[in-house]
């Protein structure tokens, strides 16, 4: 029974600061939680070592996809005596226990939430066997309860949200993998699936493309995870993909939207409070208001910027493209100070009259004051023209 002892607690706290990276100031910390017994004996790897090899590691999958592969792995390095395998399944079973406990500690001090374990509905499956190929639509709920903020990330596939009067979070998830082995595309996808947890307020909704610190095996050919979220309308937004679009229509928080390869897209009827900003590197980028509240920040490389507002203009504007157009609609009766730059072949046109017009070494500078002047509306591409319209 010490022996035992001895090992699964040598396991759990080896284990327990593997499974997640930390500051050096948290090593401290969980070495005063989590004493250390001298079992040398016993255990072939010091706790020390085990910190020091193992704490910068990024694990953020869940408990289920964690714990038997932690104790296996413990296990061959941190046992040195030659147990049967009858002991190793008593061992096991109580080690499933006392990780659950490292388990959540570590979460905790990682990253300062807690995991939320909400049922996956799986819906619309299909399966394509000359392909190896899964197609299905996941559901699930979070309780929005003393949170404030959204935070969803992919790799491959579309992030859209959509705020109205609720207080769950509604997640649809649009799962597709395809691989060149059956049982092995066949595990991997059952691992391949939305992590919720709850972070200072925030509802953070990630998606594991890796696997024990590992990139995607390749025996992955197809890895998409398109996410469709209803919140309620307060929260503030975080959504970033690499592979997608990133939409949202009628959330009142602050915004931050990002990808690589597709268009940034946003829709309010009453602003966003704490301001917008969006960008990608190819693809377009537009924000549709009717009252513009705060500052909005919009950048794209290679794609057009569109800013629309149709009733009041209450904060600033910065749009910016290399290669596209930059296009901003204002009401007739807005106030602004606007400032453009243009490159050697593009230009600027107003509906408020032509601008004065600097010559730059790399293209134009445009300054002008509509209405006596206001907020700052900054515009700017290398490659395009600047259309700056009254709306209706």
């Amino acid at each position: 029974m010490r022996i035992a002892g001895i090992v699964i607690g040598g396991i759990v706290m080896a284990v327990g600061l593997w499974l997640f990276g930390a500051s050096a100031d948290s090593k401290e910390a969980v070495k005063a939680v989590i004493p250390v017994t001298p079992v040398t004996p016993v255990l072939a790897v010091s706790f020390d070592q085990w910190l020091d090899e193992h704490f910068d590691k990024q694990f953020e999958e869940r408990f289920e996809q964690r714990w038997e592969h932690a104790f296996e792995e413990a296990w061959d390095q941190s046992v040195s005596a030659d147990l049967s395998e009858e002991m190793k399944e008593r061992f096991k079973e109580s080690f499933r226990e006392r990780f659950m406990e490292s388990f959540e500690g570590a979460w905790r001090e990682r990253f300062g939430g807690e995991p939320i374990n909400p049922v996956i509905e799986s819906e619309e499956s299909s399966f394509n066997e000359q392909r190896l190929e899964w197609r299905d639509t996941l559901k699930l709920e979070a309780s929005a309860d003393d949170l404030t903020r959204l935070a969803v990330s992919t790799v491959n596939g579309n992030v859209s949200i959509k705020g109205e009067a609720v207080e769950t979070v509604y997640i649809t998830a649009k799962r597709t993998v395809r691989a060149t082995d059956l049982e092995q595309g066949a595990t991997w996808r059952d691992k391949f699936h939305p992590v919720l947890s709850r972070k200072d307020g925030t509802l953070v909704i990630d998606t594991p493309y890796e696997k024990d610190g590992n990139s995607t095996p390749s025996y992955i050919k197809t890895a998409v995870m398109e996410y469709e979220i209803i919140a309620p309308h307060r929260f503030a937004v975080d959504a970033k993909t690499v592979n997608g679009n990133v939409s949202t229509e009628e959330t009142e928080g602050e915004a931050v939207l990002k990808t690589v390869n597709g268009n940034i897209g946003l829709r309010s009827t009453d602003g966003v409070d704490g301001g917008v900003n969006g960008k990608t590197v190819n693809g377009n980028v537009s924000y549709e208001v009717d009252t513009l509240t705060a500052r909005t920040t919009l950048e794209t490389v290679n794609g057009n910027a569109v800013v629309t507002v149709r009733r009041a203009v209450n904060g600033g504007i910065r749009a910016k493209t290399l290669n596209g157009n930059t296009n901003v609609t204002l009401p007739g009766d807005a106030s602004f100070n606007l400032s453009a730059k243009v490159g050697m072949h593009g230009s600027i046109k107003t509906d408020w009259g032509a601008p004065e017009k600097k010559r730059g070494g790399f293209g134009s500078n445009y300054s002008t004051d509509v209405n006596g002047g206001g907020d700052r509306i900054d515009l700017e591409t290398f490659n395009g023209s600047v259309r700056v319209t009254r709306g209706n």
